[in-house]
């Protein structure tokens, strides 16, 4: 199946019942205040259900419901909901194939580690400690 960007209202985005990803919402709120929203969420087209971006989703939600102005890359349509978007055409064959592949997702950045001087040099090349603060990294974990 060919995969497709879609826009999707986000009281219609359902997530998966049994995701055990923990979100930091408000280091993920800082991001899209900064760059938009940037990273599409995926749906599993098998069970019309969330795979990735439970924590966008949530973000997004309690923006639009505290009444704030849509993100960049937000649209919103002529009844005022909001519009993320949201690759489309991948089906799991099974719940869990679907579980599985949403632990994975997650997963495989922790998995994946740092190269700690290559990261140390990245972000004295940012500079800006607002930018900084805002990867995750602070003074105490550079310096370990």
């Amino acid at each position: 199946m060919e995969r497709r960007l879609d826009y999707q209202d986000l009281d219609t985005i359902e997530p998966a019942p049994n995701n055990p990803k923990e979100h930091q919402i408000d280091g993920v709120r800082a991001s899209i205040d900064r760059f938009g929203y940037v990273a599409p969420m995926i749906i599993d087209d098998r069970t019309d259900r969330l795979v990735v971006g439970h924590g966008r989703l949530e973000s997004l939600k309690a923006r639009r419901d505290a009444g704030e102005t849509p993100p960049e890359g937000i649209k919103v349509d002529d009844a005022g909901h909001w519009l993320a978007p949201v690759i489309r055409g991948w089906s799991s064959r099974s719940d869990a194939d679907a579980a599985a592949y949403l632990v994975l997702d997650n997963r495989q950045t922790e998995l994946g580690g740092w190269d700690h001087q290559a990261l140390s040099d990245l972000l004295d090349e940012i500079g800006d400690p607002d930018l900084i603060e805002l990867t995750g990294w602070d003074p105490a974990d550079l310096e370990e």
